[in-house]
């Protein structure tokens, strides 16, 4: 109960510091997340290309086979 009273006092008497303080621990917390989505963004984006390609030779394959 101490900590919640003592937060909420510097949080008054520092208002402008502690939003900044709130608004650049958000910044940093979205930047890392975006970092993490793109990473996995690019992976699966070669995922879908990797199975596009195998897509591609089987349908080769199977024209090849009926052709033969």
């Amino acid at each position: 109960m101490e900590v919640i009273k003592a937060t909420r006092t510097y949080v008054m008497e520092h208002k402008a510091e502690f939003i900044e303080k709130v608004r650049s621990a958000t910044e940093l917390q979205q930047e890392s997340e975006a970092k993490a989505l793109k990473k996995r963004l690019a992976r699966e984006q070669k995922r879908i290309s990797e199975l596009n390609t195998l897509i591609k030779k089987i349908c080769e394959w199977e024209i090849k086979r009926q052709v033969v």
